[in-house]
């Protein structure tokens, strides 16, 4: 049984560098793509990955969760700022729902 879970720690010690080696790989393609392509294909790209990332999100999360607005702080932000039309980038927004909330506001 001691040789059973020696050779199984070894197999996950060489997966774990293998997966470290292959993602090491991936992640230094995907930072040479923008010297690479042109930017009309990254965008294509980006609204490929969050098609795929997002396109079914309304069976992950709740109704109730989809139609969440702008919590106080974020209505703050908005009004310090005066963003009141264009584009606005917000990072982390989750599901795209602040994104929603500010696209139809500055309208």
């Amino acid at each position: 049984m001691c040789l059973f879970g020696l050779l199984i720690s070894y197999l996950s010690r060489i997966c774990a560098r293998v997966g470290g080696l292959a993602y090491e790989i991936a992640t230094f393609m995907n930072s040479i793509l923008p010297a690479l392509l042109p930017a009309d294909e990254l965008t294509r790209l980006i609204r490929v990955h969050y098609e795929g990332m997002y396109g079914n999100a309304s069976a992950h999360y709740s109704a109730e969760v989809l139609e969440w607005g702008l919590a106080l702080w974020e209505e703050e932000v908005i009004v310090q700022h005066k963003i009141v039309s264009g584009t606005t980038m917000v990072v982390c927004a989750g599901v795209g729902r602040v994104r929603t909330e500010i696209s139809s506001a500055s309208c």
